[in-house]
């Protein structure tokens, strides 16, 4: 088990992704007493929200906790914080200094997006910043909130649109109300190679565009194909449909 360490905090996001932790142990410096909570979030959970378990905290004293076996598996990520309340999350000023054993080192990673603002659409980072650099996508979190059975369509394009069409990436059903999580393993990079039928010249798009498609449409009227409008479901007129909306979180290098 690999010790990651870190001192004087209040919290800490120890991992963005999937990981196994066995052992947290600290000292907490806190005046009075309160609970460390332990959180399978990839994001700083919001307050209210319950961990998977906590720990009660000694005013200026150690701590240890050993996981048991049906606590090992963080499925989204490991939050770990001081909360002031028992059984749901109030963010502490108090710190500690604190370490927590996983089963391998945490990836260093960036969160675009939140659980809590409703759209339609995200870019999770634009085709100049992927032609720039090697950027993968490791995780999305959604949540759809119109009530409507709709689709989660990543393309690899800035602004795709019947008239402009582009390659859908990958696509996954997204029904009303449903939280859906996707794991891209060593990270997704999309990627685009789009010739169009009145020109030589390729465009290659490397960007990540994140859409919440709700209607299937007919095929785009210049005959393109690829766009993959009747098999994929992505809507007739416009991307996104507007009637439908959903959380969009994304978990990125």
């Amino acid at each position: 088990m690999i010790p990651n360490t870190y001192y004087n905090v209040a919290s800490v996001q120890v991992s963005a992704l999937p990981i196994k932790v066995c052992q947290i142990e600290g000292y907490f410096k806190g005046g009075t007493n309160a609970w460390l909570q332990v959180h399978d979030s990839c994001v700083t959970p919001a307050t209210g929200a319950v961990p998977i378990y906590q720990l009660l905290l000694n005013a200026t004293a150690q701590f240890q906790e050993t996981l048991q076996v049906g606590r090992l598996a963080f499925g989204e990520g490991v939050f770990v914080g001081v909360s002031s309340t028992e059984g749901t999350y109030t963010a502490s000023v108090s710190t500690m200094d604190i370490t927590v054993f996983t089963n391998n080192k945490p990836l260093s990673t960036n969160a675009v997006g939140d659980k809590i603002t409703s759209v339609n659409s995200r870019q999770i980072w634009s085709e100049a910043t992927g032609a720039a650099s090697a950027k993968k996508l490791y995780q999305l979190v959604i949540t759809e909130q119109d009530g409507f059975n709709s689709n989660i369509l990543i393309y690899a394009d800035d602004t795709p649109s019947n008239v402009n069409p582009g390659l859908v990436i990958a696509q996954y059903p997204l029904l009303a109300y449903q939280t859906v999580k996707l794991l891209f393993g060593d990270g997704l990079r999309p990627f685009d190679q789009y010739l169009p039928s009145t020109s030589a010249a390729t465009t290659v798009r490397q960007g990540c565009n994140v859409i919440i498609g709700y209607t299937p449409g007919a095929a785009n009227s210049n005959g393109v194909t690829k766009y993959g409008a009747v098999t994929l479901g992505v809507p007739g007129v416009g991307i996104p449909k507007t009637v439908t909306h959903a959380t969009i979180l994304a978990i990125t290098n």
